[in-house]
């Protein structure tokens, strides 16, 4: 009986081993499940190493940091040294909508343009990611069209809405179907157009490079280090106001 009980033990430790085994072999042959799956933006951690843990001289320090190898600098000279974004979302989806139609010259291949804009910006490995929904009133972006702008060239336009301390709250993109002088935009025009746009949604500033997709005049779809920077830094500090205190 002792002998039977002992040869059970040793054989519930040897299947118990194996199991282990098996176990960590499978976890290795796969991709690390933490690495794949979606993260958050990331998030301020300057302020830590600040003197003092002052979140507004980090914000500063990381500005002066990255001067020059990005275009922030552009967006808090138009809002006042307010930086504008959305607030940290956990890893959850950004919701976005379409409107179809607008415009007369509106094409369901349109939408496409919108949807492979906002693949680039999800494949970029910034953090962001997107959902579809078919209900505007929960959309956190919506794109929409018209026939154009007027005189102007203008491809797109996005209208934002921030609370006070400038955290963006809803996003509204319409994109142009026709230039100023009534020409219809070439599809490659449309998918940059697009590109810009949906840069513009996530807060994104103007930059005066030519070679950035947020180039005003919009003349590419590839996103550059100098635009994949400005959105990491943006998302990297704070949203609120970078100024001092009055001396």
């Amino acid at each position: 009986m002792y002998m039977n009980r002992t040869l059970l033990s040793v054989v519930a430790v040897l299947v118990a081993v194996l199991v282990v085994s098996r176990l960590a072999r499978s976890g290795a042959d796969r991709p690390d499940a933490a690495a794949a799956a979606p993260g958050p933006a990331p998030t301020v951690t300057a302020a830590a190493q600040a003197p003092g843990g002052d979140p507004l001289a980090a914000a500063r320090a990381l500005l002066t940091q990255n001067a020059g190898q990005t275009y922030l600098d552009s967006l808090l000279n138009s809002t006042d040294s307010l930086l504008r974004r959305w607030p940290d979302r956990g890893g959850q989806a950004f919701r976005l909508a379409i409107i179809e139609g607008g415009s007369p010259d509106y094409d369901p291949r349109m939408a496409d343009f919108v949807r492979e804009a906002v693949s680039r910006w999800e494949s970029a490995g910034l953090g962001y990611w997107y959902s579809w929904t078919s209900d505007t009133t929960e959309a956190d972006i919506t794109f929409g069209w018209r026939k154009t702008f007027g005189l102007r060239n203008q491809a797109g336009q996005t209208d934002l809405s921030w609370d006070r301390a400038g955290n963006v709250l809803h996003a509204s993109v319409v994109l142009a179907t026709r230039t100023g002088e009534d020409s219809l935009f070439t599809d490659e025009a449309l998918l940059d157009a697009a590109i810009h746009e949906v840069g513009h949604a996530m807060g994104m500033p103007h930059s005066t490079d030519s070679a950035d997709v947020m180039f005003p005049t919009t003349r590419t779809g590839v996103l550059t280090e100098r635009d994949l920077a400005t959105a990491r830094l943006l998302y990297s500090l704070p949203p609120g106001s970078l100024k001092g205190p009055p001396q």
